[in-house]
């Protein structure tokens, strides 16, 4: 239940804000984007994460998550960069839907020297979010899609709906424009 709503922190103007129940017909109406994989899932391959259309292997998901990259050349976020960001996934997706939920899992990560150090409330989906404040980050796990078959001066008005189950993590999103 949505008990209220805050903004702050910008001069704005809230001109509109609509809830529909999914099970409304909200989906009516709405298109599918073109090149759009539905659902979108992260670029991690997991034997257990059971997104359909997850990447086969760990190569495929650096093709896939570098594949999404927009904002500047996407080689950058290749190669180690990608691999630590792989390993945070693979935590993320461990254990499949039988696992915990992503926001209750907890890691340890050694200090340089190699011996391990307790960092309190440490979570990789925190991890996960922080980074993709960039956005090639945020491009690169799947939280900022762009329409490249957009047209200049064509209205579109986007769509995204989260469904409470699927892919693992519990939750999928969807994309459509109107």
């Amino acid at each position: 239940m949505i008990t209220a709503l805050m903004f702050s922190g910008a001069r704005a103007v809230v001109i509109d804000v609509c809830v529909v129940r999914i099970d409304d017909d909200a989906h009516l109406g709405w298109d599918a984007v073109k090149n759009f994989t539905y659902p979108m899932p992260l670029p991690v391959a997991r034997a257990g994460y059971p997104c359909p259309s997850r990447p086969p292997t760990e190569v495929a998901a650096e093709v896939m998550g570098v594949g999404r990259v927009a904002y500047g050349p996407g080689a950058p976020w290749g190669g180690a960069r990608f691999t630590e960001m792989h390993d945070l996934l693979e935590r993320l997706v461990a254990g499949g839907p039988a696992g915990p939920p992503m926001y209750q899992r907890e890691v340890a990560y050694p200090e340089e020297n190699g011996q391990p150090v307790t960092m309190p409330r440490q979570r990789p989906l925190h991890l996960v979010v922080l980074g993709a404040l960039h956005p090639a980050v945020a491009q690169l796990v799947g939280l900022y899609f762009i329409d490249r078959t957009a047209q200049p001066g064509e209205a579109a008005m986007p769509r995204v709906a989260a469904r409470m189950r699927g892919c693992g993590s519990g939750v999928t999103f969807e994309a459509s424009w109107r």
